[in-house]
């Protein structure tokens, strides 16, 4: 299982031994994107027919909960991406009332949820389409990204977050492979509100299981995904921009367990370290989302958006903010002029 593979089952007894380290399944189906699908689109695939009033055309992705399929909606007229998800009856009703709230997320760096539901016993959302990669992908493939561009990226996944925290919304799982980046270089945010239906059975049988990807996931979420909120998002992201940044997530650990465990009791790294001329604003802002108490971070996307807003019209400057403290943590929140 790759570091940014999601965690479908460590509870608290993972993390209190580092010697019980587990095998956890997939939990997301692929995303749809141009990258994915490959020469397929230009064929249907045989024998799908329809599902929820699409026709389905070809498989565009794959990945430990289902399949993901090129569509066409035979009523909008478009292009659309089907995700098909198995073994998800069980909690069927739940999972299409967090996706008519997703669905009520229309913003443009979001991707837009049209509709869910349960057809020929198959759990199945329909969702727009994304002609692009993933930033999972653009990461492998171009390495680490200048930091004006890592804060574009940032800001536009900030904007689409701070939707979905206006809307109730708490992603959960925001990640490289969870930020759509279109061919025009827009960011979309996909998976929105889906993180908790992935684990339902997890997240209904266990009292402080953890829900999410181990190199992304914000401490209190590591301890108990029960009391993860929006700032849980902010972490993620701060991790997700060290990583556009240094080439690297902060916390590079072998194994679950140990990933964990470094988000909860390791000092962040300092990124001017690994990443000399990065002006100090853009440092500070990202040790600012990476502060281990949630009550020391940005409050939500919406703070990160202003944040970042500010960062991008002073060219990196940041006058008063804060000096970063021996463990790598803001001793005030950040303000930036």
């Amino acid at each position: 299982m790759p570091a940014d593979g999601p965690l479908a089952s460590v509870g608290r007894s993972a993390l209190a031994s580092a010697s019980s380290e587990r095998a956890a399944p997939a939990s997301s189906v692929g995303t749809a994107s141009a990258s994915t699908r490959g020469d397929s689109r230009s064929s249907d695939v045989p024998g799908f027919g329809t599902l929820g009033g699409v026709r389905l055309l070809s498989v565009i992705g794959t990945g430990g909960m289902g399949q993901v399929y090129l569509g066409h909606h035979l009523t909008l007229n478009i292009e659309v991406a089907v995700k098909v998800i198995k073994d998800g009856l069980s909690s069927a009703k739940r999972f299409q009332r967090e996706a008519e709230l997703s669905a009520r997320v229309i913003h443009e760096n979001v991707v837009r949820v049209y509709h869910a539901g349960v057809e020929n016993e198959s759990l199945f959302l329909v969702q727009e389409f994304i002609d692009g990669r993933n930033l999972k992908q653009v990461l492998r493939d171009d390495g680490r990204l200048p930091w004006r561009r890592a804060l574009d990226i940032a800001l536009q996944a900030a904007r689409g977050l701070a939707a979905a925290h206006a809307a109730g919304i708490v992603h959960r799982d925001v990640k490289p492979s969870n930020l759509m980046i279109t061919a025009r270089g827009g960011v979309k945010v996909t998976d929105l509100g889906l993180a908790r239906h992935l684990f339902q059975e997890l997240d209904d049988t266990q009292t402080g299981a953890v829900l999410g990807t181990p190199a992304y996931m914000a401490p209190e979420q590591a301890k108990d995904s029960r009391s993860a909120d929006q700032r849980c998002d902010v972490y993620s992201l701060g991790v997700t921009l060290f990583q556009m940044l240094a080439g690297e997530v902060p916390f590079a650990k072998v194994g679950h367990t140990s990933m964990l465990l470094a988000h909860i009791h390791d000092p962040v790294p300092d990124i001017r370290a690994r990443v000399a001329d990065l002006p100090e604003g853009v440092a500070r802002l990202v040790h600012s989302m990476l502060a281990k108490a949630p009550e020391r971070r940005p409050a939500d996307g919406g703070a990160v958006v202003d944040l970042l807003e500010r960062l991008r019209a002073s060219d990196g400057a940041a006058t008063g903010a804060p000096a970063i403290d021996h463990r790598g943590l803001p001793r005030a929140a950040i303000v930036l002029t």
